[in-house]
């Protein structure tokens, strides 16, 4: 009969290590010598432990409704660890594909940069310690009380902590800084610049033949680049015959980061691609002009990025155009179709963040006579306006609609200061975060549906920590997002007043797409945990004549995990327009 002290270590499922030292075994058990007794503990370590728990008490993942629009999965996913566990169920869904090991971006030297970690030496250690002892004992024989003060002794205490940790982080961050270069400098082979309404812009371009027949351009997403389109670029252009253009939105990638805020809009980042398409699609042609989007300028010239002026009023371009948008790229897209329309041959958006909230009435379902938009005083129709605004009649309408205005410029106004103000803090923290692997593995991994894909692209996604002044340029495109266009604060009261109303983007691509019979694409990962594929169905339906493609294991990137299938889609829609 087996005692009950040799089953101990079989049966005891303590926690911490020292469970089974404070343990104490029958009388049965025996003379146990330290060798035993240490056999009996090293099963107990930390690896032990986290797959004892983790089998007991396996962690389920917290339900979030998919209607929140992505944003919480977003900023958690980057934030938050993501354990073994997470990537269960995905694993055993998708056990068929396996994610490639090897990176698709990869140049030389740019990983030792990137996970460059500065340290300091002794004599820099010694001279912070220095330092702050000196400022602290100078201002405590400054203003030294005239009995010892325990308050006083502490607040010097917090003083000499914060210098060292003031003065530690000024030390690192100049080495961090030596390590970054310009944005040419970092460019690789195929990398052009060029200047576009007094930007710097980074862009690469892909022909098919000599001869394009298409212009296609792709916009990146939030936190992306133009190397997020490299499983793609090649296969659309050599596909489709077409001259196929990407640029770094500014604040992103290798464009870029002027101190002007207007430069940093969506708006702005819809024309400069159509301003880069429009001068490749030129130089492929021989020089010819090809629309005013760009001014004359031969190809050797562009490739060694001089400067160029660029008109902010495009003509109609002569050569068809396919505009492609991922996330927040699909707006920038959608801005610049509703300004410029002409010989646009297809859009399409990749897991678009363009919300779609609710219904709304299209141009094919009201008379054609009766106008979006009808003043209250005069009840004159105007043709400019009729695709921007909506009739409000009721007069408890027009006061809620000015209070709106008023406490939506006061919101807008206080966060504004806000950003401003915590500026130097806004830099600190992106520092802390984007300078990580960690931070941008977790972030990509939520993003992927298959496991440990995100290792294809993820130095290419790290790559502009490295550019001088990135972080600034961050926070720009950030308070950049509150700014309210040309329109006044009186304009925009008067027009609630008068009962007008802006139109939704959904409505505005709407009434485009069903009026120059433009066809649309919608593609959506089944899996994306950034934006929901529920709202892409929903922009679907308000879409006239928009087509929707789900993709079953795949999460916010299609166009990366599955390059092949996106191509084709895009192929199969151009061929039907």
């Amino acid at each position: 009969m087996r005692c009950a002290g040799r089953r101990l270590p079989g049966v005891v499922t303590a926690p911490l290590r020292g469970a089974f030292t404070k343990a104490k075994l029958p009388a049965c058990a025996g003379p146990l010598n330290r060798k035993r007794r240490k056999i009996m503990t090293s099963g107990c370590s930390r690896r032990g432990i986290s797959r004892t728990l983790s089998t007991t008490f396996p962690l389920k993942k917290p339900k979030v409704p998919q209607e929140l629009w992505g944003a919480w999965n977003a900023v958690k996913g980057a934030l938050t660890w993501r354990s073994g566990q997470s990537h269960g169920v995905v694993a055993e869904a998708s056990s068929a594909v396996a994610a490639p090991s090897q990176p698709l971006f990869d140049p030389s030297g740019i990983a030792a940069r990137l996970d460059y970690q500065p340290e300091l030496k002794w004599w820099q250690l010694s001279l912070i310690l220095a330092s702050s002892a000196a400022i602290c004992t100078t201002a405590y024989i400054m203003a030294m009380p005239r009995k010892f003060s325990l308050s006083y002794a502490v607040g010097t205490g917090i003083l000499f902590a914060a210098l060292i940790f003031v003065l530690r982080k000024l030390a690192i961050e100049q080495q961090y800084t030596a390590q970054q270069q310009s944005e040419e400098e970092l460019a690789d082979s195929e990398g052009l610049f060029g200047n576009f309404e007094g930007l710097r812009v980074h862009y690469k371009c892909k022909i098919g033949s000599n001869s394009p027949t298409l212009g296609m351009h792709l916009y990146h997403g939030f936190g992306a680049n133009l190397y997020s389109w490299g499983p793609v670029h090649a296969r659309l252009a050599q596909s489709l015959n077409a001259c196929v253009t990407a640029h770094d939105t500014p604040g992103f990638g290798l464009t870029s980061r002027p101190a002007k805020l207007s430069a940093y809009s969506l708006a702005t980042s819809g024309r400069l691609g159509c301003l880069v398409l429009e001068k490749e699609v030129s130089s492929a042609q021989g020089g010819l002009e090809a629309g005013t989007h760009a001014s004359e300028s031969s190809d050797t010239s562009a490739r060694a990025g001089l400067a160029m002026d660029a008109p902010t009023m495009p003509e109609p371009p002569t050569l068809q155009r396919i505009l492609v948008g991922h996330s927040m790229g699909s707006l920038s897209v959608a801005l610049d179709v509703v300004d410029n329309p002409h010989q646009v041959k297809a859009l399409v958006f990749s897991a678009p963040a363009i919300l779609a909230l609710s219904s709304f009435r299209s141009r094919s379902d009201t008379n054609d006579k009766e106008p979006l938009l009808q003043t209250s005083q005069s009840g004159l129709q105007s043709a400019n306006d009729t695709s921007n605004r909506q009739p409000r009649q009721a007069l408890t309408g027009r006061i809620a609609a000015v209070l709106a205005v008023l406490w939506g410029t006061v919101w807008r106004q206080l966060v504004w200061l806000f950003l401003w103000v915590s500026q130097p803090v806004s830099v600190f923290s992106l520092r802390s975060l984007v300078r990580s692997r960690a931070f941008w593995k977790r972030g990509l991994a939520n993003a992927y549906f298959q496991p440990g894909y995100e290792e294809r692209l993820i130095n290419s996604y790290r790559l502009p920590s490295l550019v001088r002044g990135w972080e600034w340029g961050l926070v720009r495109f950030t308070r950049s997002r509150l700014e309210r266009g040309k329109q006044s604060f009186a304009q925009r009261v008067s027009e609630a007043w008068t009962g007008q109303k802006e139109l939704s983007t959904v409505q505005r691509i709407a009434n485009v797409v069903e009026k120059h019979n433009i066809p649309v694409l919608i593609v959506h990962g089944v899996n994306d945990k950034i934006i929901p594929v529920n709202n892409s169905r929903r922009l679907a339906t308000l879409i006239p004549g928009a087509k929707l493609v789900e993709y079953a294991d795949c999460g916010h990137v299609p166009h990366e995990e599955y390059p092949e299938r996106f191509v084709d889609d895009v192929k199969a829609v151009v061929a039907g327009s």
